[in-house]
């Protein structure tokens, strides 16, 4: 390559090798788009880039460094103030008066920075661009248009500085981007636009923000560091050609909320401007980088695309009725972007040490050729230690999620989780941010979407929750530098919260609810460093009880322990709780039995028909209820394997209860009303039931895509089950009965015989039966199938049961105490009771006998519960009974890791 000249105004893409130098020429954004058109491959439009030295003779020539100067010495208070605040933050309890005083003090010395700033940007748009720079500028720009063989070429304009886009601070946003420039004078006075950026009020901010926790790391309130100096950030701009793009986005090579290195992609039909300005709600993609299956696929709403404008820039436009029904991208086009930006982040990380993940912009024009617009390092994950799982977080605890919606307290469900956690705060709608004074320190923020200009509001805030924007929007990437819980992409957080405004609320941010007044918050247990339990392992597979796929992904980290590690219970409720139709709702939609019910019943049909129209806003981009239902269950099940690909995924099929359905669109059409639901229509029989089998077949055939498409770890477990008929030898057994009543007239019948053969006749068949239909076969490539033993029955006819072919069970200690004690566990007076627990000896010696039993047969066991915790000495029962595996909820993880530990010790096993 030939050397640069010492002091060039412009600099085409293919002269910058990326080295430290080239970044302080160019930028980072233009360094990094050199960096990315070397990586084999990758189509990236051609340009050049306006270099510091143009900026620097811009200064000169217009006197412009004193006011500069000055702008340093008007920060040095409000970083003085930043860096106290910064500390008190550490150690927050009890420090939120003085730290509201600090706010309110930098609230005031940010009218003289930013009346600065004005005066700046006023002197720079009067100044003149330096002649030879102004000529220099043209003239790159007609060469570019020689090469491409037109004229006046389209080409983005796009603020590049010198202190931008490193792994510990990206600057997204905070200076101009200029698109659908064109002509040779447009493209001047657009270079112009992006220096004159340089000293808005949200880049002076951010400047000053990032040099007083820079500070703060070094250990000092004063730095020889120049890097955040506003008189020694310069700006380069970047020229590049324009794509006319069917169909852009951004994408992640880390999932933006949870750090798991899997690859995130947003997208949306026009230019990309709609997605990374978090404007419109995009599509969404998450994709496997191991076997690159799409694991997660999302339709947003995508009311609104950007287009280019005749007269040049851009236009908002509404997007067409049939388009916004329709995935931006198809899935090859998401695997081969999920692939390419795969590549670049290893080519990135073979040249920078420092490198770990990536986020991007891409575009695909309208012949389907895929582009790379930009490319820069990840800044929140990149940061941490991938073998320290931090769960010091406050979650809202199921059971009490649970309560406050029985007690009509859950507000709003929906959207995207943008930064994990839950929080409690006074709710405060914030129009735009105009009005971002407003908001004080601890308030849950809900507003349409934010911007670069929010972020000294964001910094006071509690939380934040939005009615547009995906999860690499600005609030979700914002929210998670601050460590601060977010709901992006709600569609109607402002219209349906409106009525609480003002009012205490509580944001649950993992599970996208929120809930009127202040809930009990629990703080999730100890970290877990994942080195440790590498360098202690115990005998005993320690697994977890899991719902949540971005709590799981949260937990990657574990995947490291292979087999000692496993999902040892994968709830599907969530996941039904998603899809939010009930799944006969979607069985008779597509059989028209909805509309039938229309015409057949007129006091029915307003409200049938706003099932139907429920129906179809939630499936709009598949053909189907049962392609809906079964693509977002087989989804979900390989984003867990995904996660965990050399641990068991053990699977339970459904087990909500009937008053649990009521809460599923249409539920109301298809429940009983029962006395007591706990003891009702739930488990293993309610599938089977053949007004429940198509979608029974449902559930199975999702069980049977995920596997096939490469999660061989996933296994079935079966809930609820009451006798052994249920899951195997139910046409053998009405054939033994068939042929032991030959002859006998139907009268003469005994009363249980000829139920069982109506029954029979009625379409009742057992679940090995079933699931051989949709082609899933125990035993064959390792498909395991198991039941949770949880009634009485189960443990007293464990032999049974093991004769069905199941090759494993696990102990759902919770139901399996309540039936031995006859305990109903959801009876507060009853809970009260101190002895009725699982240290109750019917229920040890029933664990006990079954594993004994279960042992001498090859049979595999486990648990599911909180007894190995919090029962004393219980785990260490376990441990002595010889169990196979143990499964606990996310806050006891470590503590019954030290309980196995200590038992196998004891044992002499470690």
């Amino acid at each position: 390559m030939t050397p640069l000249p010492k002091k060039p105004f412009i600099v085409g893409f293919k002269e910058i090798d990326k080295g430290a130098r080239d970044i302080l020429i160019v930028g980072g954004k233009g360094a990094s788009l050199a960096e990315l058109g070397n990586v084999p491959g990758v189509r990236v439009p051609g340009g050049f880039n306006v270099t510091v030295e143009s900026y620097e003779r811009f200064l000169e020539v217009n006197n412009l460094r004193s006011p500069i100067k000055e702008l340093e010495v008007l920060s040095e208070p409000w970083i003085k103030r930043e860096l106290e605040k910064l500390k008190l933050e550490e150690e927050r309890e009890g420090r939120e008066k003085k730290i509201e005083e600090i706010l309110e003090r930098q609230k005031e010395l940010e009218e003289a920075l930013f009346a600065q700033g004005e005066r700046i940007r006023k002197e720079m748009e009067r100044g003149q661009i330096p002649s030879e720079v102004e000529r220099a500028i043209k003239a790159h720009y007609v060469t570019l248009c020689q090469e491409i063989g037109t004229t006046d070429v389209p080409v983005a304009v796009r603020s590049s500085a010198t202190a931008e886009d490193m792994p510990t601070a990206s600057f997204a946003g905070q200076q101009e981007t200029f698109l659908n420039v064109r002509g040779e004078a447009q493209v001047a006075e657009a270079v112009k636009k992006c220096w004159i950026s340089l000293y808005g009020k949200r880049a002076i901010y951010y400047r000053n923000a990032y040099r007083a926790k820079f500070l703060k790391e070094a250990g000092t309130s004063s730095s020889d560091d120049p890097i955040f100096l506003h008189s020694r950030v310069h700006l380069c701009a970047v020229v590049q050609q324009m794509v006319d793009a069917k169909a852009a986005g951004v994408v992640f090579t880390v999932h933006r909320t949870t750090g798991w290195p899997g690859i995130l992609i947003e997208a949306n039909w026009g230019l990309g401007e709609s997605v990374v300005g978090g404007k419109v709600i995009p599509d969404s993609w998450v994709v496997d980088p191991h076997t690159w299956a799409i694991v997660e696929k999302t339709i947003g709403t995508k009311d609104k695309m950007v287009v280019y404008n005749e007269e040049g820039g851009i236009e908002w436009v509404e997007t067409p009725e049939p388009m916004r029904d329709i995935f931006s991208l198809t899935d090859d086009q998401v695997i081969a972007l999920a692939r390419e930006n795969k590549s670049v982040e290893t080519d990135y990380r073979k040249r920078k040490p420092d490198y770990k993940y990536g986020d991007g912009e891409f575009a695909i024009d309208e012949h389907d050729v895929l582009f790379e617009l930009q490319h820069r390092p990840e800044t929140v994950y990149s940061q941490q230690d991938e073998n320290i799982i931090e769960l010091n977080k406050k979650i809202v605890p199921e059971l009490v999620a649970k309560e406050a919606e029985r007690a009509g307290n859950l507000i709003m469900r929906g959207g995207v989780t943008g930064s994990p956690g839950a929080v409690t705060g006074r709710m405060n709608i914030v129009p735009d941010a105009s009005q971002i004074d407003r908001v004080q320190g601890g308030d849950i923020i809900v507003t349409v979407r934010t911007d670069p200009d929010w972020v000294p509001a964001m910094k006071r805030a509690n939380g934040i929750i939005t009615d547009v924007g995906g999860a690499n929007c600005h609030a979700a990437i914002v929210s998670s530098e601050l460590g601060i819980p977010c709901v992006v992409g709600t569609g109607i957080a402002t219209e349906v919260l409106n009525t609480f405004n003002g009012e205490k609320i509580t944001l649950d941010a993992d599970n996208r609810a929120v809930y009127k007044d202040e809930l009990p918050l629990e703080e999730v247990g100890e970290d877990i460093e994942v080195n440790k339990l590498l360098g202690s392992p115990i005998e005993t597979p320690l697994g977890l009880i899991l719902s949540n796929i971005n709590v799981a992904r949260k937990l990657w980290p574990l995947s490291k322990l292979g087999e000692q590690f496993l999902i040892s219970l994968l709830r599907i409720e969530f996941t039904l709780m998603d899809i939010g139709v009930h799944v006969r709702a979607l069985e008779d939609y597509d059989n028209g039995k909805l509309e039938a019910r229309v015409k057949g019943k007129e006091n029915e049909a307003e409200h049938i028909k706003s099932i139907i129209l429920r129906i179809q806003e939630r499936t709009r981009g598949y053909p189907s209820g049962q392609e809906y239902f079964i693509s977002k269950l087989s989804q979900a099940l390989e984003a867990f394997a995904a996660v965990f690909p050399h641990s068991q995924i053990i699977v339970r099929t459904t087990d909500f209860k009937t008053n649990e359905y009521l809460g599923l669109i249409g539920g109301e059409l298809y429940e009983p009303t029962e006395a007591n639901p706990m003891l009702g229509w739930r488990g293993l029989i309610r599938s089977l039931d053949p007004e429940n089998r198509a979608v029974f077949k449902w559930e199975l055939e999702a069980i049977k895509r995920a596997r096939g498409n490469g999660y061989k770890n996933i296994w079935v477990m079966f809930p609820m089950v009451r006798n052994p008929l249920e899951v195997n030898g139910l046409r053998e057994w009405i054939a033994e009965l068939k042929e032991k009543y030959r002859g006998v007239i139907e009268k003469d019948l005994p009363r249980d015989v000829k139920r069982y053969l109506e029954m029979w006749d009625d379409g009742w068949r057992d679940a090995f039966e079933i699931m051989k239909e949709v082609g899933l076969e125990p035993g064959k490539e390792n498909f395991q199938v198991g039941i949770m033993v949880e009634v009485p029955t189960d443990a007293i006819r464990i032999r049974d049961y093991i004769k069905t072919g199941i090759t494993f069970i696990s102990f759902g200690t919770n139901d399996l105490t309540q039936f031995i004690l006859a305990v109903d566990r959801d009876n507060e007076l009853l809970q009260s009771i101190p002895w009725y627990s699982e240290a109750d000896s019917a229920v040890v010696s029933s664990v006990q006998k079954v594993i004994e039993e279960c042992n001498s047969r090859g049979i595999k066991t486990g648990i599911c519960g909180r007894a190995p915790t919090t029962v004393p000495g219980f785990a260490e029962m376990l441990v002595n009974s010889h169990i196979d595996s143990v499964g606990v909820e996310i806050s006891a993880y470590m503590p019954t890791w030290e309980k196995i530990q200590e038992a196998e010790e004891r044992r002499g096993v470690i």
